[in-house]
């Protein structure tokens, strides 16, 4: 075989291995089981169906669930007889449904759904309700409008608690209410059809688009006595809103609402994206519903528009804000918890943020270290780097033992290091199992964790590789020598 047949079929190989060197890294693995993920999801699912009160353990508020439990306490089951309003958050009711509904979607359960029912028949029994015509001040109602009312009355409610004596007390809703409740509800219309008139959601839809001013901005809250409140604003509504929104688009049947309700929740992002555009990293929120939202909304999008690009170089701002915030060597230091301070749930937020915005961010995308603008690293690399220790500090987190019937709980703190530390609300449980329903999914699509032996196969390939150079150097260099010889002489 002469040299230039021997380079050819030499390079063809170290060419074919370093192909399947690059194919393998570039894949999402996981050094974490998927069995461990399975046990924790259906731990977590299970503890939220359980806390899920039922008509016999709470008639008066049947599908409300426990708000606050403690690990170190007996989970409470029956004799629920305290007015949940004054201190329930709804945000976190319809939370509670939306994680619920990602559980059934990936593994159909009659108990889940039962408990999704159960949580929607409240949030329209106890919470939604009619707007007020403020303006004609004579006690009439905007009819193309519902809301999502909490009471906030000092007064305790009424014993008949009749629906003209509820009218009259002082009520607040929310935007980010509004746009979870969206969520709550057309997830659940994808699990039983005809829960929820399409009418009836439409006109949520109507609120949020009346909390939302002309330059995309919204307002956070509406009192039922006073109407819109400029005082007080949530960077995290307009996200929970906007992803409400891109809900009820893919629900909605008419084409010219259809886009209607595209284009407000464009506008919500578009808003937030010239807000946060000179905002340095640290100043921008760890938005977790803008990125959600971003997720569900750029297909939708011209990717050859301005709006495609200013809504996706947002999320990309908010996601490196988020990796910025802590260096992989403290994350490494406090066991994969984002915030230092052993908190459960805005770790968890922050990997729902991240694992969705892993979906749609370019492979060009590059990380800079902003605090010493030296080291540069591929952007998803980086991502996964977090998301991994995210997880493991989730997963050791969860209650896995049957103790006080809270197994399934995640507590505010991890490791717990006093009582307080023990406390269980139902979004800590809630995010944590979206997160890791997500992480699931995303190891699932792109490749099966890998094991031992698969990291050991990347070993392999990558000295076969160089092995194949080395080689071929060998068998290159004598004639190489020879030539040059022959010149020489």
């Amino acid at each position: 075989m002469d040299l230039l047949c021997r380079q050819k079929m030499i390079y063809s190989i170290f060419n074919l291995l370093l192909v399947v060197v690059i194919l393998q890294v570039g894949t999402v693995t996981s050094e974490v089981s998927t069995e461990r993920l399975a046990t924790f999801i259906d731990l977590a699912t299970s503890y939220l169906v359980r806390i899920s009160h039922t008509i016999d353990q709470d008639p008066q508020y049947p599908g409300a669930f426990t708000y606050i439990a403690h690990i170190g306490k007996e989970l409470q089951l029956d004799e629920f007889d305290e007015y949940p309003q004054k201190s329930y958050n709804l945000l976190r009711h319809n939370g509670a449904i939306y994680s619920l509904s990602l559980s059934y979607k990936r593994y159909p359960d009659d108990e889940i759904k039962a408990a999704m029912l159960r949580g929607i028949r409240y949030l329209k029994t106890n919470a939604m309700g009619p707007v007020p015509d403020l303006e004609r001040g004579d006690g009439s109602i905007l009819a193309d409008m519902l809301a999502p009312w909490e009471d906030i009355s000092s007064s305790p409610p009424p014993e008949d608690d009749e629906e003209d004596a509820r009218a009259q007390r002082r009520r607040r809703a929310k935007l980010g209410g509004a746009g979870l409740s969206l969520i709550a509800l057309c997830s659940t219309e994808h699990i039983a059809p005809g829960t929820t008139d399409l009418e009836y959601i439409r006109k949520i839809g109507n609120f949020i688009e009346e909390l939302q001013k002309d330059d995309g901005s919204t307002v956070s809250r509406f009192d039922s006595s006073h109407g819109k409140d400029y005082k007080w604003s949530s960077l995290y509504y307009p996200g929970e809103a906007a992803l409400g929104l891109v809900y009820l688009f893919e629900l909605e049947t008419n084409e010219g609402l259809k886009n209607r309700w595209l284009n407000i929740a464009t506008k919500v992002l578009l808003y937030l994206e010239e807000l946060r555009r000179f905002k340095p990293f640290d100043q921008i929120e760890p938005d977790h519903w803008a990125l959600l939202a971003t997720r569900r909304l750029l297909p939708y999008l011209d990717e050859q528009s301005a709006a495609y690009w200013l809504v996706y170089e947002h999320a990309m701002k908010v996601t490196r804000s988020m990796l910025w915030s802590i260096s992989a060597e403290e994350l490494m230091t406090h066991k994969g918890c984002f915030t230092r301070d052993r908190r459960t749930c805005p770790t968890a937020t922050r990997l729902e943020g991240l694992i969705a915005s892993l979906s749609f961010v370019k492979e060009y995308e590059m990380f800079v270290d902003y605090k010493t603008r030296r080291v540069v690293t591929p952007l998803r690399e980086k991502m996964l780097e977090y998301i991994e220790m995210g997880v493991e500090f989730l997963l050791d987190a969860q209650q896995t033992e049957i103790t006080n019937n809270m197994q399934g709980a995640i507590p505010v703190r991890w490791p717990m290091e006093k009582e307080a530390d023990s406390a269980v609300r139902v979004d800590y449980v809630q995010h944590s199992m979206s997160a890791i329903l997500a992480y699931e999914e995303l190891i699932g699509k792109s490749a099966k964790p890998t094991s031992l032996l698969g990291s050991l196969t990347k070993i392999v390939l990558f000295v076969l590789a160089f092995l194949v150079l080395f080689l071929a150097i060998l068998l290159v260099l004598p004639d190489r020598v020879k030539k040059s010889r022959r010149y020489n002489e």
